[in-house]
């Protein structure tokens, strides 16, 4: 909030409070040289900056931030209702590849007039900044803090500045086409004058003409592919939904993934640090991820856990327990045990045989053996 503001910036503040999307934080960064009172807003987490220029303010408001994005009001501006919700949806649409941005409106005193900002060209703030898209931005506060911030020796043109060196390191934009924020003309102490604005720009073309000329090579979009963030902010965007719980691993393992989306050539995927590369090929298709991990990359829609497969990272140490002495016998004690054995064995065979059953033939007389043999001798005559 810079001099001059103080009178519009409960509008701004109640921009946020009205939001369709109820998970924010405000942190005021107040660069009007006056401490104020907020009281009626005692939610709001106040930096005082002293009177240093926009670029000094919001960097400051960016260190004070807890959340995992950052968008940027001025606080003569005000958000449309469901700012906040577009720009987290688009960001989940283009797979959080890029920050967002979106249309606006300038109200001109009872004038409001529809703004439809031009789709993202990395060229476009050096080659005409008002095509560009303006500050109110959503983006990871990662993203912010690696290109370095806002320059505050710069008084005007900050912006400009910024968003080129997102170009150049493949941090790239994407338009939302919806009204974002309100644009208020003629207000505040700090506008600029055409001949300024000119000089700034100057030296913002000065400071990028390597790149302009083709001398030094743009980042290729885009410079996020962080499924954290686009994990993070569908989690925002739908917190009550049945998410994936993450996998039980006995011992320290890895996690076997599959790359299930379409894309033949492999794309690296950044989670927690750690980077992923998946294609739809034989050689990309698989990758060993860390536990911690695996939600994040799932949640890309990418990814998906092999069944019950865990991929061990050191092999596990195996305890072989010492041999046992066996005692030596005598050969006496040995024949003693051998005769006991084969004792045993008889008992134990004639308990299971059965007695055999033998029939007896019937006595035979001296007369009735001489009759069969008379027979006989008759038979054979």
């Amino acid at each position: 909030m810079g001099p001059g503001h103080e009178k519009y910036v409960t509008g701004a503040i109640e921009s946020v409070v009205g939001q369709s999307f109820r998970n924010w934080e405000i942190v005021l960064a107040n660069d009007t040289g006056t401490p104020l009172n907020f009281e009626q807003f005692p939610f709001i987490k106040e930096i005082y900056c002293g009177k240093n220029g926009a670029g000094h303010a919001r960097n400051r408001g960016v260190e004070a931030a807890t959340g995992t994005f950052v968008l940027f009001l001025d606080a003569d501006d005000y958000l449309d209702p469901n700012a906040i919700k577009n720009m987290l949806q688009t960001f989940v649409d283009t797979q959080g590849d890029r920050y967002i941005y979106g249309d606006y409106c300038v109200v001109d005193g009872n004038h409001i007039r529809e703004i439809q900002t031009a789709d993202y060209d990395p060229m476009i703030f050096l080659n005409d900044p008002s095509l560009g898209n303006g500050v109110t931005v959503l983006m990871p506060k990662e993203w912010f803090l690696k290109v370095g911030g806002f320059d505050e020796a710069m008084p005007t043109f900050e912006d400009v500045d910024f968003f080129s060196r997102c170009a150049i390191i493949g941090l790239w934009g994407q338009r939302t086409p919806v009204v974002t924020f309100y644009y208020r003309l003629n207000t505040g102490s700090r506008r600029p004058n055409e001949k300024e604005r000119e000089k700034y720009h100057q030296i913002v073309v000065e400071n990028n003409k390597d790149y302009i000329t083709g001398v030094k090579k743009m980042g290729s979009c885009c410079g996020g592919k962080n499924s954290t963030f686009l994990m993070e902010a569908k989690r925002m965007l739908n917190p009550d939904a049945d998410w994936p719980q993450k996998p039980v691993i006995e011992g320290d393992g890895l996690v076997r993934m599959q790359f299930i989306g379409e894309t033949i050539g492999a794309i690296s995927y950044t989670v927690h640090g750690h980077t992923y590369r998946g294609g739809n090929n034989a050689i990309d298709r698989y990758a060993n991820a860390l536990p911690a991990d695996v939600e994040a990359l799932e949640m890309t829609g990418k990814w998906q856990r092999v069944a019950s497969h865990v991929v061990a990272q050191t092999p596990a140490e195996i305890k072989v327990s010492e041999p046992v002495p066996v005692p030596v016998k005598s050969d006496a004690e040995l024949q003693v045990e051998a005769a006991a054995k084969l004792e045993a064995a008889k008992a134990e065979f004639a308990a299971q045989e059965p007695e055999p059953v033998i029939e007896k033939a019937p006595a035979v007389t001296r007369q009735a053996t001489h009759e069969v043999n008379k027979r006989g001798r008759k038979k054979n005559a």
